[in-house]
């Protein structure tokens, strides 16, 4: 009995000097200027996964990557602004972002995009543009996940 729990201890804190060592890793590669690091640690600290939840620093991470031109980080900060994680709200810095994204064809800143335009959210309502970027966004997806042919 006393050997099973040295193994479930032993395994235990194994599992968990290994994730403290990949988020170290991950946050050093961050600091070290990687865009794909900076969006990961940024969604980490944004949910808590590894680390203790601090949305004002997964903002700040995220924003680093989004500057990069990461059109996920881009879409995941004008989320942020638009739900106030991590800030305050402000739809006018969403719309700012969600365009960024959507110009590298990120299909879902597009759709917020479209929704955005359609709604008058961050920006003048016009409905034209709201149904150009929705139906943009509905391309891009078919694009991402091929529909089946009927047979």
């Amino acid at each position: 009995m006393k050997k099973l729990f040295f193994v479930i201890i032993f395994s235990f804190v194994t599992q968990l000097f290994f994730a403290q060592q990949q988020f170290a890793d991950l946050a050093l590669n961050a600091i070290g200027g990687d865009a794909l690091s900076q969006l990961k640690i940024g969604m980490k600290y944004l949910n808590g996964n590894d680390c203790e939840k601090d949305e004002e620093l997964g903002l700040f991470w995220l924003i680093k990557a989004a500057k990069q031109n990461n059109a996920e980080a881009q879409f995941l900060v004008g989320n942020c602004y638009l739900n106030a994680i991590g800030t305050s709200m402000d739809s006018y810095e969403a719309v700012k972002w969600y365009k960024k994204a959507q110009r590298q064809d990120h299909a879902l800143a597009t759709m917020q995009l479209g929704i955005c335009y359609l709604q008058g959210i961050g920006c003048s309502q016009d409905v034209e543009k709201a149904e150009y970027y929705m139906s943009r966004a509905l391309d891009l997806n078919r694009k991402l996940i091929p529909m089946k042919k009927e047979k």
